[in-house]
């Protein structure tokens, strides 16, 4: 199916990239009523949404000129500006574009640079959902940039991923938040939990009685994740529970035994972490207080 007019209406969204995650933005918003605009480098993979309803644009320039905002989603940063350059001037003033690109805070700042100084309104998003979840309750996209913006397509992405938010005017923030919480605390938490499934399952515990004990695990992670910032946020480090003295000594036992028949990374860079704070004079602190180390 190919587009008609060029004519947009407000319900209008066009989707560039229809990619696993693209694909099912535009499902999304077809479930959701939405008029959908799909274009595709690979036309190809457009053409298969046709059978949901969706509109399929031959070129970029026609998908943006029909709808009155824009999602992109794909595979890089670059690729968002090489298209997005090869649509017309006069037909991206005044047009809102919504990005949920993979990207770096840089990437966010750089686009929205190039946006503002084409006379479009942009908005920046990291999904953190997979493609499945897409059009549910349960997916969240982070946004941020412009509030006003925001609120102004607030059904929209919220019809693609119901438990979206707006985190901060800064157009950087939904990368920053990804980075921290999906880089360095999601993804290292994750390689942690198979590096101890490893030496469990090696020592004979079942992956059955691991699983019993998830539940539990992530529970009080997330009442220790939760303390950790009022700490931090109080910049009051002083404890009755736990020190970092307390953990240090753990941590070097816990990396001594699963070392012992392999290798285990991740709770050895843990045990340096927590050694470096005591080393600091840290070690009658609350673990929070390793937010100071340099």
């Amino acid at each position: 199916m190919t587009i008609e007019s060029s004519c947009h209406t407000s319900s209008t969204v066009a989707v560039l990239g229809t990619g696993n995650m693209g694909s099912a933005i535009a499902r999304a918003l077809r479930a959701a009523g939405r008029t959908v605009v799909v274009w595709n480098r690979t036309p190809e993979r457009a053409h298969a949404l046709a059978a949901d309803g969706a509109r399929v644009a031959a070129a970029v320039d026609d998908a943006v000129q029909a709808a009155s905002v824009t999602i992109t989603c794909l595979s890089s940063s670059d690729n968002v500006r090489t298209v997005l350059a090869d649509v017309a001037p006069d037909i991206l003033a005044g047009h809102t574009v919504i990005n949920v690109t993979s990207g770096t805070p840089d990437d966010a700042q750089q686009l929205s640079d190039l946006a503002c100084s084409a006379g479009i309104g942009y908005l920046d998003g990291v999904i953190a959902a997979y493609p499945h979840q897409i059009g549910t309750a349960d997916a969240r996209i982070m946004i941020s940039g412009d509030s006003a913006l925001w609120e102004t397509h607030r059904d929209t992405i919220i019809a693609v991923a119901g438990s979206s938010t707006h985190v901060g005017d800064d157009v950087t923030a939904a990368n920053v938040i990804d980075a921290g919480l999906t880089g360095a605390f999601y993804m290292s938490a994750l390689v942690s939990f198979v590096e101890a499934v490893r030496y469990m399952n090696a020592a004979g515990v079942s992956s059955d009685a691991v699983a019993e004990l998830v539940g539990y695990a992530t529970g009080v992670l997330e009442q220790q994740m939760l303390a950790a910032l009022r700490h931090i946020d109080d910049r009051d480090f002083e404890t009755d529970q736990a020190t970092i003295s307390v953990f240090a000594n753990a941590a070097a036992a816990f990396a001594g035994a699963m070392s012992h028949d392999g290798e285990a990374p991740m709770i050895q860079a843990t045990a340096g972490v927590f050694r470096r704070g005591v080393e600091a004079g840290m070690g009658g602190n609350d673990m929070s207080a390793l937010y100071l180390l340099e």
